[in-house]
C-alpha cells in the first residue's frame, strides 16, 4: 500500500466525518433562500442582541482568562513556588465536568430570589463562570510555552536588568503567539456555549438556534441562525493562520529553565492568595452541591437512576477517545511529514472544526445523516462519536504532531536506508516513540468526551443519553436535592480518576 494512497484515505474519512456534515448543513441553508425571510429573522431584536451578547461575553472571558492565566502560568512554570502543581491540579477540575454544574452550584450559594442574585443571573455570573471553566486552558498553554523560551536570551537580558524586566521585556513577547491561541480558544469556546447562559437566564446567541431548531422544529430559521457561528468560527481559523500558526515556534523537549526563586514570605502569601482564588473558583460552588445532598441515601437512589447514563458516557467516550487517538496520531503524521499536498487544507479544516460551535456540528451531523438508508449511523452511538471525533480531532493531531516532531530525523532515514518502508518506519519507530503521548491523547480526548453535553443533546438517538445530558433533562422538573447528588455522581466520576492518576504521575 502506497503511503499517499493511505493517507489520501484517512482525509476521505475525515472529509465523511467531520467536513460533509458542514457542507450539507451549509447546501440546505441556502437552498430555497428567501431573502425577506432572512432579513425579518435579523431583524427580530433578540436576534441582535443575543449575537452582541455573545461577541461582548466572549471578549470578556477571553480576555479575563488569558491574562489571569498567563500570570499563574508565569508563576507555576517559572518559579519555586512550591504548591504549583497542587494549585494547579484544583484549577482544571472545572474544565473536567459540565460547566452547567459549575452554575448550578453558584446558584446554590446564592439563591434564586436573594438580594444579591441579581448579580449572578444574567451577563455577571455567566462570564464569572466561564472564567473558571476556561481559566486552565491559557495557564497550561503558558505554562508549556514558557519552557520553549531559549534561556540564553533570558541570561543576556539578565545582565542589564532584574528578573521581572527580563520577563515583561524578552519572556513574554517570545510567547505572544502562544498566548493569542489562548485568546483565540477561550473566545470560541465561550461563543458556542450555551448551557451556561440557559442556567443563569442570559441569552446568547447558539441559544437562538437550538432553541428553533429543538424546541420550535423550524429547521430552516435553525440553519439561517447556524450561519453567522459559522462565519465567527471562519474568523477565528483566518486570525489562528495569519498570526499564530507561522509564529509558533517548533516545541522541543524542555531543556535548562531559568527558575525565579521566591522568599519565603512571598510563597506564604501566594499561598494564602491562590487558596482564596480556589475557595472561589472550584471549592465553593462543587461543595455547595454535595452540601445540597441531604444523605448516603438520596445519593445512591440518584446513582441507581443515573448508571446507564453514566455507563453510556464511559462507553461512548472510551469508543471516541480510542478512535481520537488512533485517527488524530496518523492525522498527525500525515500533516507533519507532508505526506500529501494538501496537507496544508487538512491541518486548517480540524482546527476550523475545533473553533465551530458544537450546534453547528451537531445540526450538521442530522442533516447527513438523518436518512433511511443511513439508520445504522444515526440510530445508534455511532453518529455520537463521529461527532466527538470531528469536533476534537485537532485536539489530539496538535498533541501528536508535537511528539512527531520531536523525533530525530536521523532514526527515521536510517530506518529507511537500511530498507524498511513507511509503514515499517511508522509502526516500529514513530509508534514507540509515542507511546507516552498516546497515553496523553487518550486521557485529554476521553475527558473532552464524557464532559460533552451540546453535540450529544442534540444527536443522540432515543435510549443513548449520557450523563450530562441526563442531567439536563433533569433539571426542568427534578427536585433539587437529586439534581444536587446526578451532579455529584457526575463529578466524582471523573475528578476522582483525574486525581488518582495525577498522583501515580507524580510518584
Amino acid at each position: 500500500m502506497q503511503r499517499r494512497t493511505f493517507a489520501s484515505g484517512v482525509f476521505l474519512l475525515f472529509l465523511l466525518i467531520g467536513l460533509l456534515p458542514i457542507i450539507v448543513m451549509v447546501w440546505n441553508a441556502f437552498t430555497g433562500l428567501d431573502m425577506a425571510t432572512v432579513k425579518t429573522l435579523f431583524s427580530e431584536k433578540e436576534v441582535s442582541e443575543s449575537f452582541f451578547n455573545s461577541i461582548l461575553l466572549s471578549t470578556v472571558v477571553a480576555l479575563s482568562t488569558t491574562f489571569f492565566g498567563a500570570l499563574l502560568g508565569v508563576l507555576f512554570a517559572k518559579t519555586d513556588f512550591t504548591a504549583s502543581r497542587f494549585f494547579l491540579s484544583l484549577l482544571i477540575v472545572p474544565l473536567l465536568i459540565p460547566p452547567y454544574i459549575i452554575a448550578l452550584g453558584w446558584i446554590d450559594i446564592v439563591g434564586v430570589n436573594s438580594a444579591v442574585s441579581s448579580l449572578l443571573f444574567g451577563f455577571g455570573g455567566t462570564a464569572w463562570t466561564l472564567f473558571s471553566v476556561y481559566l486552565p486552558i491559557p495557564i497550561v498553554l503558558s505554562m508549556v510555552f514558557l519552557k520553549q523560551v531559549a534561556p540564553n536570551l533570558e541570561d543576556a537580558a539578565s545582565l542589564y536588568t532584574n528578573n521581572i524586566a527580563v520577563l515583561r521585556s524578552v519572556t513574554l513577547p517570545l510567547i505572544m503567539p502562544a498566548l493569542v491561541l489562548s485568546f483565540l480558544l477561550v473566545f470560541i469556546l465561550t461563543f458556542g456555549e450555551y448551557s451556561v447562559a440557559n442556567v443563569l437566564r442570559y441569552r446568547v446567541f447558539p441559544l437562538e438556534s437550538f432553541v428553533r431548531f429543538s424546541a420550535f422544529y423550524d429547521f430552516k430559521a435553525a440553519l439561517i441562525l447556524a450561519l453567522p457561528m459559522l462565519l465567527v468560527a471562519l474568523a477565528v481559523l483566518t486570525v489562528e493562520r495569519v498570526f499564530v500558526a507561522k509564529k509558533l515556534f517548533k516545541l522541543k523537549e524542555p531543556g535548562r529553565i531559568n527558575v525565579m526563586r521566591l522568599q519565603k514570605k512571598h510563597q506564604i502569601f501566594l499561598v494564602l492568595l491562590l487558596g482564596l482564588v480556589t475557595l472561589l473558583i472550584v471549592i465553593l460552588p462543587l461543595l455547595s452541591l454535595f452540601l445540597r445532598i441531604p444523605d448516603l441515601a438520596t445519593l445512591a437512589a440518584a446513582f441507581s437512576k443515573a448508571w446507564i447514563p453514566l455507563l453510556h458516557s464511559f462507553l461512548y467516550s472510551f469508543s471516541g477517545a480510542a478512535l481520537l487517538t488512533v485517527f488524530g496520531f496518523l492525522t498527525a503524521y500525515i500533516i507533519a511529514y507532508r505526506v500529501i499536498p494538501y496537507w496544508r487544507f487538512f491541518d486548517a479544516s480540524i482546527v476550523f472544526l475545533l473553533t465551530l460551535p458544537a450546534t453547528v456540528l451537531a445540526i450538521g451531523l442530522i442533516l447527513l445523516w438523518n436518512r433511511p438508508m443511513l439508520d445504522m449511523v444515526y440510530a445508534s452511538a455511532l453518529v455520537l462519536i463521529f461527532g466527538y471525533v470531528a469536533k476534537y480531532l485537532a485536539v489530539a493531531t496538535k498533541m501528536s504532531q508535537h511528539r512527531l516532531l520531536q523525533v530525530p530525523a536521523s532514526m527515521t532515514e536510517a530506518a529507511e536506508m537500511s530498507g524498511a518502508n513507511w509503514f515499517d518506519v511508522l509502526r516500529y519507530i514513530l509508534l514507540p516513540q509515542s507511546k507516552k503521548t498516546l497515553i496523553a491523547v487518550f486521557a485529554v480526548s476521553f475527558i473532552f468526551t464524557f464532559r460533552e453535553s451540546t453535540i450529544t443533546m442534540l444527536v443522540y438517538p432515543p435510549g443513548y443519553e449520557t450523563l450530562p445530558v441526563y442531567i439536563v433533562t433533569q433539571m426542568a422538573n427534578g427536585k433539587p436535592e437529586m439534581i444536587a447528588s446526578l451532579c455529584a455522581v457526575m463529578v466524582l466520576s471523573i475528578v476522582v480518576p483525574f486525581f488518582i492518576l495525577s498522583r501515580r504521575r507524580t510518584v
